[in-house]
C-alpha cells in the first residue's frame, strides 16, 4: 500500500458512483488493491440508481403527525381559507 493506493481511491470511487456500484465497496477495494479494480469496475454494466426509500409503516406513521400538527392550527373555519 503507498501512494498509489491513495490516488486509487477517488478514482475507483467516482467511477463506481458513475456505474451505479457501491462507492464504500468499490473504495475499500482499491484502497488495498490499488488501481486493479478499476478494470472489474470498467467492465461491469452501468446498474440504474435506486433513491433511499423509506418503509412504507414510517412514511404512514410521520404522514399522520404532519396531518395532525396542522390541523391543530385551525380554530375557527376562518382558518381553512
Amino acid at each position: 500500500m503507498g501512494w498509489w493506493s491513495i490516488l486509487a481511491v477517488p478514482v475507483v470511487a467516482f467511477v463506481a458512483l458513475v456505474k451505479g456500484r457501491s462507492l464504500f465497496a468499490w473504495s475499500v477495494m482499491a484502497f488495498f488493491l490499488a488501481f486493479w479494480p478499476l478494470l472489474i469496475l470498467v467492465c461491469l454494466p452501468f446498474k440504474e440508481i435506486r433513491l433511499p426509500q423509506l418503509p412504507e409503516p414510517v412514511l404512514r406513521f410521520w404522514g399522520n403527525r404532519i396531518i395532525a400538527k396542522e390541523m391543530r392550527k385551525i380554530k375557527t373555519p376562518g382558518d381553512l381559507v
